[in-house]
């Protein structure tokens, strides 16, 4: 007899998969082993929001407008290209290291949690628009209530004291702590200007409507922000200033399978669908208090005939409640560009066929480390470090994606936590105005090993690292070390900062060596001229057959062999002075004998 098709969903990963959707949000597998907790769901949580973008890409081009030649992206819909439920949608957030919208990514990611041993309800919200389109022929309006378009998780597990809201497909704006379900309930965010209120209430509905016959209570989640130049100290209650808008409402009701394909329908192919006339990619960003980087484009963004999605910062530590865009660039609306730019930034893999082990691989050469520490082993744990060149914060998390799923990819390591320093141009300053125009960005994560990160950004410091990232990579042993684990984690990092330094010193002063080449040449070139002006052609002949000095083991070089170098062109370069000098005196003095008249009587 065939299996009965269930009507609510309670599809969960198995443990590989488990293991290896929590390698993908760049968690430890281990954490499986340990019993649901508050804890524990909040890691993971957060960590998906880092990771997993949301995502509609896969609405706007099929997998194969991603290969071959560049084509424009064009908005709409490519009907039931976004992938639902498990399997489809597993496969592209975990092996394609992409994501979805909503009824993608919360599905799956309610499926990693029954895998973790958590009870997840699935449930339909309505979403409150900044600016909807309630008529496909008609303007478009502001603060509306869209349809049920959106799904929300509710989930506890044995033992816990209350469920909690949770929401991975809402992007811009969307709460990365799980929200306790009930009445009041409010949570600080990553940072203090942003805070998530959840009401047990009707619908709220637009006071200009008339009201609705039947009402049944809900849940309506809150966002809430502190008034312009202020910050919330501490959570924030009905009383405290600042301006709180509505976010979504549901019912506390779990929907069927069949529900969530026909709301995914809808999503993906009426004419007032948000997403079907809307280009976006967005995630958070570790260790910068809540920053989110997206990419977007809408028709409404086209100038001067330039189809170009925008790409920016917003939010986070460094904004300080500004909801002003920075580290602005913008991106071609085709798929060639947008593909190398989504693998770069973004990770995303593209398929080339079905075959899900054929990928089309960005051309970029990958990140180079300059230095590797030595390994330090306690306990069956090794710990190593190693530093990238990083100028800016998306090559760091670039650099470390690339040690742990290529370098590490054999041997993953438990934890790998990191910091960057860069120095950037302030926004909004061109960099004329000398080094007032520029700034120091920094930001550290643990990935687990708690307070790890602030100690690498702390070594990193004192060393006067920039424009670097530091990855410590841990493998864990099965033995808690304590405190000691802190001293090698600073052992590792100073390590390689120290080489770090010395290279980009050695750098400097190759620069300098062959800056003094070049000086020290033409001062030869011009002595030879001076010495006989009839033989300017032998000068240049023999300039180019002089060889050159061979720096290629400059690496390998001690700071003193450098500047002991350094010195010596210094000296050559004034003596060739004094000799160019002696010569143009005796020139001059044979150009005054030739001048004289003849003082002798015939």
């Amino acid at each position: 007899m065939a299996a009965r098709e269930a009507t609510f969903a309670d599809d969960a990963l198995d443990a590989n998969q488990v293991a290896a959707y929590l390698k993908r949000i760049e968690l430890p597998p281990s954490l499986a082993e340990s019993p649901p907790s508050l804890q524990q769901l909040s890691d993971i949580y957060l960590a998906h929001h880092y990771h997993v973008p949301k995502d509609t890409t896969s609405l706007h081009a099929p997998p194969e407008a991603w290969r071959g030649r560049s084509e424009p992206i064009i908005l709409g819909s490519t009907l039931h290209a976004m992938p639902q439920r498990l399997h489809p949608a597993y496969h592209r957030i975990v092996n394609l290291h992409a994501g979805g919208y909503c009824w993608a990514n919360n599905p799956v990611f309610a499926a990693l949690l029954r895998g973790l041993g958590y009870r997840v309800s699935e449930c339909a919200a309505k979403v409150f628009k900044g600016w909807a389109n309630m008529d496909p022929n008609g303007p478009k309006v502001k603060n509306r209530w869209g349809t049920y378009t959106h799904i929300v998780l509710v989930v506890d597990w044995a033992g816990s004291e209350e469920r909690y809201v949770l929401d991975v497909g809402f992007g811009g704006g969307g709460c990365p702590i799980p929200v306790p379900l009930r009445d009041g309930a409010t949570v600080l965010g990553l940072n203090p200007y942003e805070a998530w209120t959840i009401k047990h209430e009707p619908f709220p509905h637009e006071p200009e409507d008339s009201a609705p016959i039947d009402v049944l209570p809900g849940w309506t989640m809150y966002r809430k922000t502190p008034l312009p130049g202020n910050t919330f100290d501490t959570v924030p209650d009905a009383s405290t200033p600042g301006e709180t808008v509505h976010q979504y409402h549901f019912l506390l009701a779990s929907i069927t399978i069949r529900d969530i394909g026909l709301f995914d329908f809808y999503s993906q192919a009426h004419p007032l669908a948000a997403f079907t006339e809307f280009f976006l990619v967005t995630r958070l960003l570790p260790g910068t208090g809540g920053a989110r980087r997206s990419v977007m484009f809408s028709e409404a963004m086209v100038r001067d005939g330039r189809r170009l999605a925008k790409v920016h910062t917003t939010g986070g530590l460094d904004a300080k409640g500004s909801t002003e865009a920075r580290d602005v660039e913008y991106v071609e609306m085709e798929t060639r560009p947008m593909r190398a730019y989504l693998e770069e930034h973004f990770g995303f893999v593209f398929e080339m066929s079905s075959n899900l082990d054929s990928f089309i691989v960005s051309k970029r050469p990958p990140p180079e480390i300059i230095a590797t520490s030595q390994e330090i082993r306690d306990r069956a744990s090794v710990f190593v470090a190693a530093i990238f060149h990083a100028t800016t914060q998306n090559q760091a998390l670039a650099a470390v994606k690339h040690l742990k799923n290529v370098v590490h990819a054999a041997k993953p390591a438990s934890h790998e936590l990191y910091a960057w320093r860069c120095m950037v141009l302030k926004s909004g300053h061109t960099g004329l105005g000398g080094p007032e125009d520029f700034e120091v960005k920094e930001g550290s994560e643990d990935d687990g090993e708690k307070w790890g990160g602030e100690k690498i950004l702390g070594a990193m410091k004192k060393q006067g690292i920039l424009d670097a990232v530091v990855v410590v990579s841990r493998w864990y042993g099965g033995n808690l070390l304590g405190p000691i684990r802190f001293t090698h984690i600073e052992t590792c990092t100073l390590e390689v900062c120290r080489d770090f330094k010395r290279q980009e010193d050695l750098k400097d002063a190759l620069t300098t060596l062959r800056d003094l080449d070049a000086i020290l040449a033409e001062l030869r070139d011009e002595l030879a001229t001076l010495r006989d002006a009839h033989t300017t052609s032998s000068a240049v002949s023999n300039a180019a057959l002089r060889k050159q000095p061979d720096y290629s083991g400059w690496i390998d070089w001690d700071l003193a062999k450098a500047h002991r170098l350094i010195r010596a062109r210094e000296s050559a370069i004034a003596n060739t002075k004094q000799l160019i000098a002696k010569q143009q005196q005796q020139q001059q003095n044979r150009q005054q004998e030739q001048a004289e008249p003849s003082t002798t009587v015939p």
